[in-house]
């Protein structure tokens, strides 16, 4: 199955979930859920397979978590699985192995929410709110780059403090911002001032959705080149 949309959207397939903890699955599929409800049409089943064994993308070895994560894909994609979706940001940086190595495409969360966020900001700055692992990748801000987006970046803060950096981002000139915090299970959280904010897993759901319904091909891969952009790119 390749990236274009679906050719038949009455018969939806299969969407894989490849996660590490069962929270981090449902809450993926809660936003799955979301997407069929708010725009009802065929709803396409979704498989999970959970390993506690993948860890944090957020903090442990890559090479690690990319074995792990191609053998959940191999697992899920004999289930049936037509399309995989990762639950974390950072582990991105495997997905062109997974894809090789499965023979199923994997939905960019980064290129799903980038393209969102874009939408929304018009000509203006884009705000990213992330873990340290995904800002260190350059996956964000190369989608938003590539896009010809001013990037400004704050490392995921504990989940009470994201209304205040939210704010602060806000102050510096963002328009809208991208939220992909690995601890957050619900919702993003609101900034008091009213920035738009991007739920970068509804937005990976939306586009998982909107695919297999036939409706939009799946967006572009994400560039993942380890260290690209680095630690020292942080402060926008």
């Amino acid at each position: 199955m390749g990236r274009a949309g679906r050719t038949h959207p009455l018969a939806p397939p299969a969407l894989g979930v490849l996660a590490g903890s069962a929270a981090a699955a449902i809450a993926l599929q809660q936003r799955l859920d979301r997407q069929c409800v708010a725009a009802p049409g065929p709803r396409p089943r979704v498989l999970v397979d959970c390993d506690p064994a993948l860890g944090d993308p957020e903090r442990d070895d890559p090479r690690r978590w990319e074995e792990i994560l191609t053998e959940q894909g191999r697992r899920i994609a004999g289930a049936g699985a037509e399309l995989l979706l990762f639950t974390s940001a950072a582990a991105h940086t495997a997905q062109p192995r997974v894809e090789r190595a499965v023979a199923r495409p994997v939905l960019s969360r980064i290129e799903a929410a980038a393209e969102a966020a874009c939408r929304l900001a018009g000509d203006g700055a884009v705000g990213i709110l992330a873990g340290p692992a995904c800002l260190d990748a350059g996956l964000y801000q190369w989608a938003l780059r590539r896009r010809r987006r001013r990037v400004l970046m704050s490392e995921s803060p504990p989940t009470e403090e994201a209304s205040r950096v939210l704010a602060a981002l806000r102050r510096r000139g963002a328009a809208v911002v991208i939220v992909d915090l690995p601890h957050l299970e619900g919702a993003a959280p609101a900034d008091p001032l009213g920035t738009p904010v991007v739920d970068a897993a509804e937005a990976q759901a939306a586009a998982a959705i909107a695919w297999a319904r036939g409706e939009a091909p799946l967006p572009g891969r994400p560039h993942i080149e380890p260290g690209l952009l680095g630690p020292a790119s942080h402060p926008g």
